[in-house]
């Protein structure tokens, strides 16, 4: 959940044109109620930096997800456990080899190279 205060830092008259159902938003974690199961989330206090590292991330994972499914169609692996156990054959082991979230990137990066 987003408090309303949590949302910008600057003044806003519509909540419909700064946050929308069903779209994905960078945002920071402020506090966590286990008892009740609620995750509060601040909009306002993600920097800019922190986006541009988030999104550089989260594009490298969208891009080894794609690749690895990829393979694991033209292998014939179909079942959710077969592309499980590609993912620790290759990009888990690379990246506890290394420890580093995104190495298994760049030892794809270098091999299509």
């Amino acid at each position: 959940m987003i408090p309303l205060s949590e949302l910008s830092r600057i003044r806003i008259r519509s909540v419909g044109k700064h946050i929308q159902v069903g779209r994905s938003e960078y945002t920071a974690v402020i506090r966590v109620d286990e008892e009740q199961g609620y995750v509060d989330l601040s909009k306002s206090k993600v920097y800019q930096k922190d986006l541009l590292a988030c999104e550089d991330r989260f594009g490298k994972g969208k891009l080894i997800n794609s690749i690895l499914r990829n393979v694991a169609a033209q292998l014939g692996y179909k079942e959710k456990s077969q592309l499980e156990s590609l993912y620790e054959r290759t990009a888990w082991r690379f990246d506890q080899r290394t420890g580093r979230r995104s190495a298994c990137f760049s030892v794809f990066k270098k091999a299509l190279e």
